[in-house]
């Protein structure tokens, strides 16, 4: 058995890596072959894979927001500081500070440089201002998308429902269809197109009366309402650039914002309303897919669980410790036949997102409701973890050490051990059992604005990008001490910080 992967890189006429490879053989052909899916979701894809895809879609979101958002309040901010400021400052024929006030008086002779840059900084606000639109527009059309290959694959899977069907077939479609699968076909998307054309709640409505699901989804989901807040603000940013209109009143009149926006009134969607609402969106298109997937193959059930505990494991690693708890809740609700093993699992990782995220006692409710007697060091030394017990889980880690089963790379890297391992009993029995350091990775595996922020770096220094991150990053690690706010420099700093932690806060 291998112990090693390996990931090929391949450069341009440059040297720049354009792109890569991975194998577990070391098997890499000669040049990258670049291909585009070009299926517009037509191709047959199992229940699996569509699940994969829309939680990959939403982790990408979810890297991709601060990155994102921070770029457009830094390029915003770095014209009004570095331009804006710098140009009065260079051409001013007097200034006068009053309170809050800072008055500079130009030459008019400078009318027009001035003018260039202000229009600069107009807009990049506007900018900052589209670019969460832009990204809920992209959420939102996920889960559509993903909605929609859930209803092929329904469909593949029983094409009987389409003898139901109340779409009319010409003539003229059964001569031009080669065979009978080609005609199946035409059937099939006509069907998905005219219900991909309804709205939200009658696509969901569809999925109940085709399979069918005798328990109303709308009522069982219990943010349902904020959905489709979050649906119709989607619709007023794509065509009417989110000003309000009595469609979206009425559609919204039972969610808590129904008495605060009027007709007319322009919606925006800051980042603490876009991290909620790809929760939300992330949440749903979870659960109905794995709902959906079970009661048409209940024989891949086994599949379906595993994925389900995997992408609420990947949470936890991500640092999305509530909606980790969301998912794993689920997971352990639903019906039907179980992986024991699984099950307890997923108890163990919801504990430790409840105990990550602030509930301790529901963390030690949940696993006090469980017999960890009889059960395997793994379980044991990773329910001792988040109990916090430090000596048992020293005297799991001596056995699993000894005995082999354990490199020592799951207590640095596990979310289970975050509780246990910064006590320096912990560090000692680890270093006495692998004789090696111990090297726990990063709490957050989520580091792409860094990441980004670092590769904007060039040989002689920053490049303009990394100069215009540089202070997101900085805001987003190290705050600055209150006592040094009073001083000038520190206080522009400060402020520096505080915008840009109100775009990816």
């Amino acid at each position: 058995m291998n112990d090693s992967f390996y990931v090929c890189f391949y450069k341009g006429r440059d040297g720049d890596r354009i792109g890569h490879g991975v194998s577990s053989k070391n098997e890499f052909p000669k040049k990258l072959s670049i291909t585009i899916d070009q299926d517009n979701g037509k191709s047959d894809k199992k229940f699996g894979e569509i699940f994969k895809e829309f939680c990959d879609s939403m982790n990408g979101y979810m890297d991709m927001m601060p990155l994102l958002a921070g770029i457009g309040s830094a390029i915003t901010y770095n014209i009004r500081e570095s331009e804006l400021v710098r140009f009065c400052e260079e051409n001013s024929l007097s200034r006068l500070s009053d309170g809050n006030r800072e008055i500079f008086e130009i030459p008019l002779s400078r009318v027009g440089d001035f003018n260039s840059i202000d229009l600069r900084h107009r807009g990049g606000q506007l900018v900052s201002k589209q670019i969460p639109k832009m990204l809920l527009m992209g959420v939102v059309s996920s889960l559509d998308h993903h909605i929609a290959q859930l209803m092929r694959e329904v469909v593949r899977r029983n094409p009987a429902m389409l003898s139901s069907s109340e779409k009319n077939v010409s003539i003229q479609d059964v001569f031009l269809a080669d065979s009978i699968d080609e005609f199946k076909e035409i059937l099939i998307e006509r069907e998905i197109e005219s219900a991909t054309r309804e709205s939200f709640e009658d696509q969901i409505g569809w999925f109940e009366r085709k399979i069918p699901i005798k328990e109303s989804i709308k009522m069982q989901y219990d943010l349902w309402d904020e959905l489709i807040e979050v649906i119709e603000r989607r619709n007023l940013f794509a065509h009417a650039n989110g000003i309000a209109n009595t469609r979206y009143i009425k559609k919204t009149s039972r969610g808590e914002r129904s008495n605060k926006i009027s007709v007319g009134h322009e919606l925006f969607a800051s980042s603490k309303y876009f991290s909620s609402s790809l929760d939300n969106i992330c949440e749903f298109g979870v659960k109905i897919c794995q709902v959906i997937w079970r009661k048409i193959d209940e024989d891949d059930s086994a599949q379906a669980d595993k994925q389900l505990g995997d992408f609420g494991f990947n949470l936890i690693e991500r640092g999305e410790y509530k909606l980790a708890c969301r998912i794993l809740e689920f997971s352990l609700n639903l019906r039907g036949k179980r992986d024991e093993a699984r099950r307890r699992v997923n108890i163990v990782n919801l504990a430790n997102a409840y105990k990550l995220s602030g509930s301790e006692e529901k963390s030690l409710k949940l696993l006090d409701g469980e017999d960890w007697e009889i059960v395997s060091d793994e379980f044991a030394v990773s329910v001792a973890a988040v109990r916090g017990d430090v000596d048992r889980v020293g005297y799991y880690m001596a056995r699993m050490a000894q005995s082999g089963d354990w490199t020592g790379e799951e207590l640095e890297q596990w979310p289970v051990f975050y509780h246990v391992r910064d006590d320096a009993r912990f560090i000692k029995a680890f270093e006495e059992a692998y004789k090696r350091k111990y090297s726990p990775a990063p709490r957050s595996r989520n580091r792409i604005l860094e990441n980004f922020y670092k590769a904007s770096k060039s040989k002689k220094g920053l490049t303009k990008t990394g100069k215009q991150l540089e202070v997101v990053i900085e805001a987003e690690r190290e705050p600055l001490p209150a006592s040094l706010r009073t001083q000038e420099k520190q206080r522009k700093k400060a402020t520096r910080a505080r915008k840009i932690r109100e775009v990816i806060s």
